[in-house]
């Protein structure tokens, strides 16, 4: 049942209107998996640029080649900038394809504990690391997915980036 999963949070507990998850059986179960991998990837991805899209308004001169480079959006309009995000690209693209598979095997968004330091890494009886650590990991994926939106769409009607939307130069 999808509503007993992690992610089924107070106060809308499971949502999901157009019925994608409500597969019975096994083919209902690989669905549910399916899309909770993306939730979290969705997730993982907007919580890394929404700490690039605040972090970028101040570091982005990475010397005098670079010093033309604009802040939010604007930055695809500079061809500087594809260089470095042709790497992003081709280093996101190694990480989805090869390091970050989806192991049927493993808990779902479990790829190992790289420090072995059993903090982040909830199992199934919970005694190694923060059993309620899936949770907040899929709230604050969907709070930066939708701060992702918002950020974008700002950027779009006023040209403004991140930081430059709160007032701040």
């Amino acid at each position: 049942d999808p509503a007993l999963q992690n992610g089924a949070i107070a106060p809308l507990g499971f949502w999901d209107p157009a019925g994608f998850c409500y597969k019975k059986g096994e083919t209902g179960r690989l669905v549910f998996r399916k899309f909770r991998v993306m939730e979290l990837k969705h997730g993982r991805v907007a919580q890394m640029a929404s700490m690039g899209v605040l972090i970028q308004h101040w570091v982005h001169n990475l010397g005098p080649d670079f010093a033309d480079i604009p802040s939010g959006l604007g930055v695809f309009t500079s061809w500087k900038a594809w260089i470095g995000l042709t790497g992003l690209i081709a280093y996101c693209g190694y990480l989805e394809l090869a390091a970050w598979t989806d192991n049927p095997l493993r808990k779902v968004g479990d790829f190992g504990d790289p420090w072995g330091a059993g903090l982040f890494v909830p199992t199934e009886n919970g005694r190694v690391g923060n059993p309620t650590f899936r949770d907040m990991e899929i709230s604050h994926g969907r709070a930066s997915m939708i701060a992702m939106a918002g950020i974008i769409a700002a950027d779009l009607a006023t040209g403004k980036d991140a930081i430059e939307q709160l007032g701040f130069s």
